[in-house]
């Protein structure tokens, strides 16, 4: 028999031009990955040529293994998708060095050229320096 559990953890996708940002509260569980994947996916194709994404972690960015994995895998589809740059920030303090190991686990094998923060302007100059000015439209909420 299997058991399938409600989607634990939020997210939230914007995209402008060539840029897309999630905004996550977790922890999240294997059925909320698979919903962020496959939502992520439908943004990631109707980007416009190289993209980049700012992901902002609100709250617990942790995953369990078997949502690593799920991660991994979408990691490897932002690279073959055209995603050039990502900028992860991570708010919770409590959480950054477990969410910091974790992150490398899933993002340096793929080849993803990635950076973690701690704040949002930080990554989103980043982001700007690579040559993704579109990510400013999706940050006016930040300033």
């Amino acid at each position: 028999m299997i058991t399938t559990f409600p989607a634990h953890g939020e997210f939230t996708i914007r995209a402008h031009g060539h840029a897309i940002r999630v905004d996550a509260l977790g922890p999240w569980n294997l059925e909320c990955t698979f919903d962020y994947v496959h939502k992520l996916r439908t943004y990631m194709q109707n980007a416009l040529g190289p993209f980049c994404v700012l992901m902002i972690s609100h709250h617990q960015p942790i995953l369990g293994l078997d949502g690593e994995e799920v991660l991994r895998v979408s990691v490897r589809e932002r690279v073959r998708l055209g995603c050039a740059a990502q900028a992860t920030v991570l708010l919770d303090p409590l959480t950054i060095e477990v969410a910091r190991a974790q992150y490398k686990r899933v993002y340096e094998p793929e080849g993803l050229n990635h950076e973690i923060f701690q704040a949002t302007a930080p990554a989103t100059q980043w982001l700007l320096d690579k040559g993704f000015p579109d990510i400013s439209e999706l940050c006016r909420d930040l300033a």
